[in-house]
């Protein structure tokens, strides 16, 4: 599942690159236990880290 989204204020955590802003696009696996994030429209994919993972969830959910 893929999901468009704006970054909550402080942004998204990321292992790889700490937080990121703005517009967004979420990739998840079936059971939610991968999640990864771009900034919309780019190439690169970071691993969104735990303290990250309640919010992406709730977007998850939502949709």
């Amino acid at each position: 599942m893929q999901l468009d989204v704006i970054a909550p204020p402080g942004g998204v955590m990321t292992d790889e690159v700490g937080a990121i802003t703005g517009e967004l696009t979420l990739a998840a696996s079936e059971d939610t236990a991968s999640v990864k994030v771009q900034y919309k429209d780019a190439a690169e994919w970071y691993t969104v880290s735990p303290e990250s993972m309640d919010w992406v969830k709730q977007q998850l959910e939502g949709h």
